[in-house]
């Protein structure tokens, strides 16, 4: 029995399961443009917009000295999670840098949202081991360290800078660090590294397809 056209397979569809995925890559492209904007308008507009001093979230010192504490006294208030140093006659650049983690955190999400939109796609369309695979997953090692590493890093220095300036650095108050340590963030950038070196050597004949 002749076999017409139209009964024949088409080869440029999409797999049963590829159209599901189809509407994740998409969302996840939408949430990476969404943090890529974000992000460092956010920091921007506390640097040129935002009325408000930078606010450093610090821990008292419990006995601090008679001129410390009348320091303190006129640049402490209370904030969300603690007492917290207002950082007044803060320059456009200081406040750039104070809100860098919140920059960094943006655009290290976008990193990570394309890279995994860029696997979902590669390994759906079966070819998981493709070698661009393992450079995006160098490249998701890279967008985890920005955010949580280099970010938090050029933020805590700021308002390290910041209390200098106010002269409360070595005899003031303590920085308080949020979130995950930094380490946590560099293991997981670590271990994005490792995967990605098991794939590029598991690639069957190391050769590019």
């Amino acid at each position: 029995m002749a076999v017409g056209a139209q009964d024949l397979p088409d080869e440029d569809a999409a797999p049963p399961r590829a159209r599901p995925l189809d509407g994740r890559r998409a969302l996840l492209l939408v949430a990476a443009v969404a943090a890529a904007v974000v992000g460092p308008a956010y920091a921007v507009n506390g640097a040129t917009q935002a009325p408000a001093p930078p606010a450093v979230p610090v821990v008292l010192p419990d006995a601090p000295g008679p001129a410390v504490e009348a320091a303190l006294d006129a640049v402490v208030s209370s904030g969300p999670t603690g007492p917290v140093v207002r950082v007044w006659g803060a320059g456009a650049l200081e406040r750039l840098a104070e809100r860098a983690d919140a920059a960094a955190l943006g655009v290290g999400a976008a990193l990570v949202a394309v890279v995994l939109s860029a696997l979902l796609r590669t390994t759906v369309a079966g070819r998981p081991w493709r070698r661009p695979q393992a450079r995006a997953l160098v490249l998701a090692a890279a967008g985890v360290l920005l955010a949580g590493v280099v970010g938090p890093a050029v933020t805590a220095a700021a308002q390290r800078a910041s209390l200098d300036r106010l002269g409360l650095g070595d005899a003031g108050p303590q920085l308080v660090v949020g979130g995950p340590e930094p380490w946590a963030w560099a293991v997981a950038g670590g271990l994005l590294v490792l995967a990605a070196a098991a794939r590029r050597a598991g690639q069957p004949g190391r050769t590019d397809r």
